[in-house]
């Protein structure tokens, strides 16, 4: 099997309805970044402690259909994958690019090690105008590496990516798999009709230290 792709995008991955009910539920109730950590060959075990079991149990299928389409991509298996969901109402012209990695290092030895793979679902709302996320092509460059961790305006940060930088569009239903070393970002937007908002997973081979707590 040759390397994985950079980024590889599947559509319609839900049903409607369940993308539906998973967005009204995440509209006004957040997963905090380093909350949950997850079996991937059992990931309803830890959702049913912290969701309703309906979305537990839809999101425990999602996680390891997710996991599998990556493993079949190329990506190595993830010993534990770390959960989280994104909310926002707008976000205005500055970006924030980032590597997602093990915070936790980071902050105490400013080492970025980064997951094996990321993956993105898209819950809401439909029609959104703008808001794509925008994921580098390559590991980060000299010039990326100025613009990284920071909060700075998008054009500036799609100048350093380059053209060869894929745009995801948001849509519901739509997941997103990715390179973990990659850099990455939400572009502009203003959400209308309902907040936007995403279901994350990243696939550690190794554990990050924040898994311990």
């Amino acid at each position: 099997m040759g390397e994985a792709p950079a980024v590889h995008v599947i559509d319609e991955v839900l049903p409607a309805a369940a993308v539906d009910a998973a967005y009204k539920t995440f509209r006004s109730a957040q997963i905090p970044m380093d909350a949950v950590f997850v079996d991937p060959s059992d990931p309803a075990a830890r959702l049913l402690e912290v969701l309703p079991p309906p979305l537990a149990l839809l999101l425990g299928r999602y996680l390891e259909r997710i996991h599998s389409e990556a493993v079949a991509l190329g990506y190595q298996p993830a010993a534990m994958l770390e959960l989280w969901t994104n909310r926002a109402e707008s976000l205005g012209h500055e970006v924030y690019l980032h590597v997602d990695n093990d915070e936790a290092l980071r902050g105490s030895t400013g080492e970025v090690v980064p997951p094996e793979f990321g993956t993105i679902l898209y819950l809401g709302p439909d029609g959104l105008a703008g808001g794509e996320t925008l994921i580098g092509a390559d590991e980060p460059s000299d010039e990326v590496a100025e613009v990284l961790f920071k909060h700075v305006p998008a054009d500036r940060v799609q100048a350093a990516v380059g053209a060869d930088a894929t745009a995801v569009p948001p849509r519901p239903g739509r997941a997103c798999i990715f390179r973990g070393s990659l850099a990455h970002c939400v572009l502009p937007f203003e959400a209308a009709d309902g907040p936007r908002v995403n279901f994350l997973a990243n696939g550690w081979v190794s554990p990050p230290h924040s898994a311990a707590r």
